[in-house]
């Protein structure tokens, strides 16, 4: 009896935990709907937004890459000094 209960219990457990991991994905779907059109609108007011976006992100890739590049002189000379 108490094995069953316990069964029970733990699948009324999965059953909420999917149940919010379903919500999770509305709202996060909600919410990306939501910024998509926000840009959407910036993008057709201004088109200058547009071209901040562009240097926005090209200034992350070279942040990236940039420090991928040291990454790679710091373990060249590490290897070379030990």
């Amino acid at each position: 009896m108490q094995v069953a209960q316990q069964e029970a219990q733990r699948a009324a457990f999965v059953v909420d935990r999917a149940k919010q991991e379903k919500q999770q994905k509305i709202v996060q779907a909600e919410g990306e709907a939501k910024a998509a059109e926000m840009l959407g609108e910036a993008i057709s007011k201004n088109a200058g937004y547009l071209k901040l976006r562009k240097l926005r992100a090209s200034s992350q890739i070279a942040k990236t890459v940039r420090g991928k590049q040291d990454f790679k002189r710091q373990s060249v000379l590490t290897e070379f000094y030990v």
